[in-house]
């Protein structure tokens, strides 16, 4: 058994803009950040953000370029996946992004990153 999941809880990035995929189907890209605390050995606090590439598909592509404006705190249930893309020079590239199956917002106006 194997299993390829992941759970995102930030604050989106940029407001997504709706595309058209090959398919035909609606696509978005969203760019999400979460946030990170530690305490260094010296005391000191240290923030870090890491930011996630989410690709969205369909009906929630749709929902999310109506509903989901920068800032805005969102629940991402996706999985990875990796995409063998041809750079402008001939070069082969694997990009990995996150595949959303489930995204959810929690605000009804930008949050506040914490």
């Amino acid at each position: 058994m194997s299993v390829n999941k992941v759970y995102l809880l930030g604050n989106v990035g940029q407001s997504p803009e709706l595309k058209t995929a090959k398919n035909g189907k609606a696509f978005c890209r969203l760019s999400v950040a979460t946030n990170e605390k530690h305490i260094q050995e010296n005391g000191e606090e240290v923030e870090k953000t890491t930011w996630h590439n989410v690709h969205i598909f369909g009906t929630q592509a749709e929902w999310a370029c109506s509903n989901l404006q920068k800032g805005f705190r969102v629940f991402v249930e996706a999985k990875l996946e990796k995409k063998l893309e041809e750079t402008a020079d001939g070069q082969k590239k694997t990009n990995q992004f996150i595949r959303a199956s489930q995204v959810t917002s929690f605000a009804a106006r930008p949050a506040i990153c914490l």
